[in-house]
């Protein structure tokens, strides 16, 4: 079962797309954070998704923007610039062990071995303010919703 707003978020620590290691509690000590999570890089939906969010980034207010996947890093870097997101998303590789951290936040499909689609709001203290995970990954989240929570923080 996926977290719901009122729930602590679980700290982890994840290389981004630039190699770089990010871990969560860090980031929130420079303000809100929303976690997108999605089931592969290069999938049709997850493609539309990040190329939309790439360009309306900044309609998250001062969050932060990380988008999940099982992929490994380097193909997140490639479809980072490919969705023209790469300067507005960080993207983080939940690869090994794989899911781990989609699995501490409910949203791991074990069947496929992806994550499914989900929006985390989290507020700098930890609680998550905003939550969404979809029962099949083609179903997107009320991206509109996730936008008010990050903007209301």
């Amino acid at each position: 079962m996926a977290l719901s707003a009122g729930d602590t978020a679980p700290d982890f620590t994840l290389k981004s797309n630039g190699m770089e290691e990010v871990t969560l509690s860090k980031e929130l000590e420079k303000g809100p954070v929303v976690l997108a999570f999605f089931p592969l890089a290069f999938s049709g939906v997850c493609t539309k998704q990040f190329t939309d969010l790439g360009g309306d980034a900044g309609a998250y207010g001062n969050a932060k923007v990380f988008g999940i996947s099982v992929d490994h890093a380097y193909s997140l870097d490639a479809f980072a610039k490919q969705v023209g997101a790469a300067d507005s998303v960080t993207f983080l590789s939940d690869f090994q062990p794989r899911g781990a951290v989609a699995q501490q936040y409910g949203v791991f499909l074990d069947g496929p071995g992806i994550t499914t689609r989900a929006l985390f709001v989290i507020g700098p203290d930890g609680t998550i303010t905003h939550a969404e995970a979809m029962d099949a990954p083609p179903d997107m989240p009320d991206v509109e919703a996730a936008k008010a929570a990050a903007c209301a923080i």
